[in-house]
């Protein structure tokens, strides 16, 4: 009998034991406590198609971001798949991306509104894709990966645009297959042109290279590629035109100088330019308008308070150097 009672006493002291310090676990959560919390915290918004994201938004994955996984650290393998943040759907308005919540309102001329707007719906030619040029020397491919996989295609006279953020990751060359062309005097974007099998284009052309101002060699390039209309020829580049930046105007035809906005507006779009500042004097026009030149310097212009059209704030057109 006491042989059963000293049995049932051990027992129940090994029940209280246990239950005290939670046999067979640690006294602390987990290890990978702390990784699954905070991965779960940098879960929301990460998504990794535009399935995982609300109806009106969708993944960045789409736009060919490709961040990490979360919760991975520097040093730690992770596994191979990309994903991106849910962000809200860009609504496009012709030329133009409406900022979040405007909708479009003429996509013609690329005008946003706040939903109930109203706009002209005149119709209006797509404006040029790109800054001056004279040849296709004086293009050039960008890959902007600001915000996503883009390529531009920029002028000799535009300096690389500038990212305020740390940009996104790309599975490839955003502006690979593509080349820079002018087009007729802007800066566009087409297919690279396809080398052609040795000896399509005949004998080399014999041609001396010479060395451009800009340090670029302009002259044939020893490439034979396929024309358009599928016949090959030696490719042979010239050297960059850099008068084709000269001064004048800070604006890119087809836009225009407003001087009652201070800023660049389409010509076509009669209700661009038509409404100013009311003002008694300067002060109340606030501070210059400024506006960045085709070669990339900024210019400003001082406000002054016309007599014509009678107490309207007027911006004089700057002149760019």
């Amino acid at each position: 009998m006491r042989k059963q009672r000293t049995g049932e006493i051990l027992v129940l002291a090994a029940t209280i034991f246990c239950g005290a310090v939670a046999c067979g676990q640690s006294g602390g959560p987990p290890a990978d406590d702390v990784t699954t919390a905070e991965a779960m915290s940098l879960r929301r918004g990460v998504c990794l198609s535009s399935a995982d994201c609300p109806s009106d938004q969708h993944c960045t994955t789409e736009d060919g971001v490709c961040n990490p996984p979360p919760g991975c650290k520097p040093g730690r393998p992770c596994p191979a798949i990309c994903y991106g943040t849910c962000e809200p759907k860009p609504v496009a308005c012709g030329p133009t991306t409406c900022p979040a919540g405007q909708v479009c309102c003429n996509a013609s001329c690329g005008i946003c509104t706040p939903p109930g707007g109203v706009c002209t719906q005149q119709i209006c030619q797509p404006p040029p894709s790109g800054g001056p040029c004279a040849t296709d020397s004086d293009c050039r491919t960008f890959s902007d990966t600001c915000t996503g996989c883009d390529c531009a295609s920029l002028s000799i006279c535009e300096k690389d645009p500038v990212c305020p953020g740390p940009g996104v990751q790309c599975f490839v060359d955003p502006c690979g297959g593509k080349q820079a062309f002018c087009n007729a005097g802007h800066c566009d974007l087409r297919a690279a042109p396809v080398l052609c099998p040795d000896g399509a284009c005949g004998p080399q052309l014999g041609i001396p290279n010479t060395l451009c101002p800009d340090g670029t060699v302009a002259g044939p390039t020893g490439r034979c590629l396929q024309n358009p209309d599928g016949t090959c020829g030696w490719e042979i580049i010239s050297c960059p035109d850099p008068s084709i930046c000269g001064g004048g105007s800070p604006c890119i035809a087809p836009l225009e100088w407003c001087s009652l906005s201070g800023r660049c507006t389409d010509a076509r779009c009669l209700s661009c330019c038509m409404f100013g500042t009311a003002c008694t004097t300067a002060a109340d026009c606030g501070g210059p308008a400024c506006v960045t030149c085709p070669s990339g310097a900024t210019v400003c212009s001082d406000p002054i308070c016309a007599t014509d059209p009678l107490g309207q704030c007027q911006f004089p057109q700057p002149a760019c150097p």
